[in-house]
């Protein structure tokens, strides 16, 4: 009988983890059955207000890059490279999947020297991202000291998720609806016997003191953008809008604010998302011509208005994405077993949650690593395991 590997979460980590680990039991024949159990799945798009702790299904979903200047933002550009490469494959042969490839535009009111020093080499070498062009500073929009263009993508989130999960399916993938506590109550869920493997891709974990949400508020709109533009304020606040493919609209936003969990759109947030929409508008609607920027005037911009109100908590940890191994031993009850099988039994969990709001940027980086840390467990599972014994993983940490 073949034992199954749960998967927590169906957000983009959960959901691409889940895909890499099917590819994973596929090439190799291994006797595995995959189940993502999680409270929400991806569904149609509707006027009805998204969960705000299911982020993925309603993020603006856009390739940033941020300079690695530390450690976890050296390591978040390593998955960002492998991710990127991933969605210029998806581009060009699975148009279908939600995720298109447009100008990115980046403007800054009082750029970091990090940032004044950027180069072409630079750029590519810590996003893989090309076509890195500084903005003649002549046609920058006033107040902008700074300005670079580049190539990147933006993905509709909620087709992007729901092809994802229809991929998992097909492939022969099972799904559970249910609000799960902790991991042992994840791996005794659906299966019997009781999962020996989990992926808790759950977003904020189970009872981690590291984690928080981030509140973000945005914007749909009915802007037509083709560009992606994201404009960094002096103020230390910033502005963006996100032209989603496949007729989705245009995403204006927004906001990261650390520690708050109203799911109501505040009004004020929404005014100040309205006339960001207007000027953004200008902006994403520009044209080149000569290496000048032609702006549309306020009096030739048709009426724009906002279409929907999202609020998302994003899942943020201290010190960035958790990733690793963990080994727990589970407790057994003396009543009901003999003493030949009172064995040790071993849940092993492989932690990727705590992305916050760089969920799809890393995703696919994310989960290519996920799988090889599954690829090391049933390595070592199969060498060592007999028939009743103990679960003998190597190179596993201890529980924290």
């Amino acid at each position: 009988m073949s034992e199954y590997i749960v998967i927590i979460g169906a957000g983009i980590l959960g959901l691409t983890a889940a895909l890499r680990i099917q590819d994973l039991i596929h090439a190799q024949g291994l006797p595995y059955k995959l189940i993502i159990i999680a409270k929400e799945f991806p569904s149609s798009p509707s006027s009805i207000q998204p969960s705000p702790n299911y982020a993925s299904m309603h993020a603006g979903a856009h390739v940033r890059p941020i300079l690695a200047l530390t450690p976890q933002l050296a390591r978040e550009a390593r998955w960002l490279k492998y991710t990127c490469n991933v969605f210029a494959e998806q581009v060009a042969t699975q148009p279908w999947l939600g995720v298109t490839q447009v100008p990115g535009v980046e403007y800054f009111e009082n750029p970091s020297p990090e940032i004044q020093s950027l180069d072409a080499a630079t750029f590519m070498t810590q996003s893989g991202l090309q076509g890195f062009r500084r903005i003649d500073e002549h046609t920058l929009p006033r107040g902008v000291k700074l300005g670079y263009e580049y190539t990147t993508y933006c993905i509709n989130s909620p087709i992007y998720c729901m092809a994802l999960l229809r991929k998992f399916i097909l492939n022969g993938g099972s799904i559970m609806t249910a609000d799960v506590k902790c991991e042992e109550e994840a791996a005794a869920a659906a299966v019997a016997p009781a999962a020996r493997l989990v992926i808790n891709a759950s977003g904020m974990g189970f009872g981690d003191k590291a984690c928080f949400p981030t509140r973000g508020q945005i914007a749909l709109t009915n802007i037509p953008a083709e560009k992606t533009i994201t404009r960094q304020n002096a103020d230390g606040t910033w502005s963006f809008v996100i032209p989603r493919g496949f007729d989705g609209g245009t995403i204006v936003g927004g906001t990261k604010e650390a520690g708050e969990w109203d799911a109501r759109p505040d009004q004020r947030t929404r005014a100040t998302l309205a006339k960001s929409m207007r000027e953004l508008a200008l902006l994403s609607s520009s044209s080149m011509t000569e290496g000048k920027h032609q702006y549309l005037t306020t009096s030739q911009t048709p009426s724009y208005e906002i279409l929907q109100d999202v609020v998302g908590r994003r899942p943020t940890r201290d010190g960035g994405l958790r990733l690793e191994v963990e080994r727990r031993t589970l407790p057994q009850s003396s009543q009901t077993q003999s003493a030949s099988d009172r064995q040790a039994k071993i849940l092993v969990i492989v932690h990727a949650y705590g992305a916050g709001g760089r969920g799809y940027e890393i995703s696919w980086g994310v989960a290519e690593e996920v799988k090889d840390l599954v690829t090391g467990v049933l390595r070592d599972e199969g060498l060592t395991r007999q028939a009743g014994s103990v679960w003998e993983l190597g190179k596993i940490l201890p529980s924290t």
